[in-house]
């Protein structure tokens, strides 16, 4: 479950948001005691990053000013239940970086002070290679999302669906619609699209908690009429209500009762995806019906998968070429 977002500055010592200098945030994502791994793009690693940074924007004259944005701040986080490695972590979120931040001078960390592995990537404002603001639409931001999913995909892990819009209409502060606004995702929306992942995949109340469990959110109120949820990166849970009608207690469990109408006593297996009748067996037209279309399925995604890998290798060739041209540049801008 690779989840790309926009991180809130304020918890990495950022007391003045993005526009300030990146050195308390650079300080909090290295910080040994979280960081397992941390690598750079376009940086020396034997230099002070936050002084590279500023180097850069100095050269170019951009970022000049006390309203300019000096750096974003992104995180990338992996589902406890995906089994990663905070090594592979890494390797995937770099590739991630690579793609969509080309010439960027990045600072990436992965930290494992949490239940779930997460990368913190820290990106100058400025280009290196061309002096350019870096600017993320929220049609890139959306871009860079659905790659992480298919990135999850080719390496096997859970995936959810951002793209979906939510049905309901979420309650947002000032500070969550300017982090839209700016090509972000409030946690509140990354909340509902857990949840409605959840009651795509599941039929019972129990097992909505498991799921939910799997992505880092637990509930910390579960009672006849109410629920609370917790994000995994927030110290208080909201109440069902404030999230929207779609999410309250009497919500959810009116969506299992309609589902168990539907189905007319015929559960849903959730672990296989096929349907199975009062006895507990699948119904053999169904099962065999299920198998065909996972086999043709995987068929595909297998030949999509070794197409990808070739263009993958490919890239990285070209990556490689373009680290060792701007190793160059950056040789002769520092001997200077």
């Amino acid at each position: 479950m690779p989840i790309f977002k926009a991180a809130e500055n304020k918890k990495c010592g950022g007391k003045g948001g993005f526009k300030t200098s990146p050195r308390p945030t650079l300080a909090y994502i290295t910080n040994p005691k979280k960081a397992a791994v941390v690598s750079s793009i376009m940086l020396d690693d034997n230099k002070n990053y936050a002084e590279q940074f500023a180097d850069t924007t100095k050269i170019w004259n951009k970022a000049q000013t006390k309203n300019s944005r000096k750096f974003y701040h992104f995180i990338h986080s992996f589902s406890p239940e995906d089994n990663i490695s905070p090594q592979k972590a890494h390797e995937l979120t770099e590739k991630l970086c690579k793609k969509f931040f080309s010439h960027s001078e990045i600072v990436i960390a992965t930290h494992t002070d949490t239940k779930h592995i997460h990368s913190h990537i820290v990106i100058n404002s400025v280009n290196f290679d061309n002096g350019k603001m870096l600017q993320i639409s929220p049609k890139r931001y959306t871009a860079i999302k659905e790659h992480s999913n298919e990135i999850a995909e080719r390496e096997k892990l859970t995936i959810v669906d951002f793209r979906k819009p939510t049905q309901e209409k979420v309650r947002q502060s000032q500070a969550e619609r300017q982090i839209i606004l700016r090509g972000g995702t409030s946690w509140k929306q990354e909340l509902t699209e857990v949840i409605d992942l959840a009651l795509k995949s599941v039929s019972n109340i129990e097992n909505f908690e498991k799921f939910l469990n799997n992505y880092g959110v637990t509930l910390t109120r579960n009672t006849e009429k109410t629920i609370a949820y917790k994000h995994p990166q927030k110290a208080k849970a909201i109440r069902g209500e404030k999230l929207g009608a779609k999410y309250t207690k009497g919500a959810i469990i009116n969506e299992f009762d309609k589902l168990a109408d539907r189905s007319d006593g015929c559960g849903r297996n959730e672990i296989s995806g096929y349907r199975e009748n009062n006895f507990g067996l699948a119904d053999t037209d169904l099962q065999a019906g299920f198998i065909n279309q996972e086999i043709e399925r995987r068929s595909k995604s297998n030949a999509a998968a070794e197409l990808q890998s070739e263009r993958d290798r490919s890239a990285e060739i070209e990556v490689e070429r373009e680290r060792k041209r701007q190793e160059r540049i950056k040789r002769n801008r520092y001997s200077r």
